[in-house]
């Protein structure tokens, strides 16, 4: 089952990336395995998926532990609190949800102590200013720029986004369009090669016409 839902993705992916311009080989697709045990991650990596996604620290760290000597990618999509950025940082290579500059201070403490960590880190941004969801937005980003730009550890590496859960497929790209044209003002900032983590099981082929590097795929995947 899991191997027929791979190449359907996979030939998804392709297609989509294919019509517009783009090379499948630059869509990483994040397996979003909260929902799922070790034993299930394995035979995804068996399939050749190195990137997982998980979003409960309880539920994560025993699949974590329990993979150690598998060569895994792992990211943290989830709602991330400052006092858990010790386990985060130490567990998690990949930081989809930065949302907010205390936790960015928060992260840059740490990883000034903690020099021979370096996660790839993604600012999160509500695009859509829904109250259900968390992350800056592009004004609330560029006026506090200076101040995340000025921390010694902490490093911008991408920019990530959910859409709106909805059938209206100009609501979703104009959702992920803005986030591409906003890594364009950052750019002014000396921000270049930002990358994006933007797409879901049910959007994905528009974030790639929109320029993901990223996709976060569970249902598509795992149902």
């Amino acid at each position: 089952m899991l191997k027929e839902s791979l190449l359907k993705l996979q030939e998804r992916v392709y297609k989509s990336s294919v019509s517009c311009g783009r090379k499948p080989e630059d869509i990483r697709i994040v397996a979003v395995s909260k929902t799922v045990n070790h034993e299930k991650i394995k035979e995804a990596f068996e399939l050749d998926i190195r990137d997982f996604g998980e979003n409960r620290l309880q539920d994560a760290i025993p699949k974590i532990n329990s993979m150690k000597d598998y060569d895994i990618n792992w990211h943290f999509i989830g709602n991330m609190q400052s006092r858990k950025t010790r386990t985060i940082l130490n567990s998690f290579g990949y930081l989809h949800s930065i949302d907010s500059l205390k936790l960015i201070k928060a992260i840059d403490e740490f990883l000034s102590v903690n020099t021979d960590l370096n996660p790839f880190s993604f600012i999160q941004l509500n695009i859509s200013r829904e109250e259900t969801k968390h992350g800056f937005t592009s004004n609330e980003l560029i006026k506090n720029l200076d101040t995340i730009l000025s921390m010694k550890r902490f490093k911008i590496k991408g920019l990530m986004t959910i859409a709106p859960y909805t059938d209206d497929d100009k609501i979703i790209r104009y959702c992920f369009r803005e986030l591409k044209v906003l890594t364009v003002k950052l750019e002014h900032y000396g921000l270049h090669d930002l990358k994006l983590s933007m797409g879901m099981s049910n959007d994905f082929e528009i974030a790639i016409q929109e320029g993901t590097d990223f996709l976060r795929i569970g249902t598509a995947l795992f149902a």
